[in-house]
């Protein structure tokens, strides 16, 4: 009686096995139809703004690439291909007022290497004016 009722939890072992080897194949099988990623846009750009520090532009630019990559590489494992990132900042009249013309020339030679180090895009905020008809 002993070796019966082995043979009927074996043979229901068996079954529920195979139940769950056709049902894991059914959805591998749906998994492949649908793994296929449809054309995705590509992304222009992923942009970080900040105001921008002189005291401590490189810090801020250092945190901003952190993040900014981070996002290129989850858009990226998710199939999107990024073209550029992005840091654009305040008008820069903000952030070089006080400056001579050479240093704020010094200035942008310094954080243009920079930005072709770090392989980012630079850019400043435009200053929006209203002109008004008199």
């Amino acid at each position: 009686m002993q070796s019966r009722s082995r043979f009927r939890l074996r043979h229901v072992i068996s079954i529920a096995f195979l139940a769950a080897a056709t049902c894991f194949c059914a959805t591998s099988q749906t998994q492949q139809k649908t793994a296929a990623p449809p054309d995705r846009p590509k992304i222009r750009a992923i942009t970080a703004f900040i105001n921008l520090d002189r005291a401590q532009y490189k810090e801020q630019v250092a945190d901003a690439l952190k993040m900014l990559k981070r996002a290129q590489t989850i858009f990226e494992s998710r199939g999107y291909q990024v073209q550029t990132i992005r840091i654009a900042t305040q008008p820069f009249p903000e952030y070089t007022k006080g400056l001579t013309t050479q240093q704020a020339v010094a200035f942008f030679k310094e954080y243009d290497a920079l930005a072709v180090k770090e392989k980012f895009a630079a850019s400043a905020k435009r200053k929006r004016t209203c002109l008004r008809k008199s």
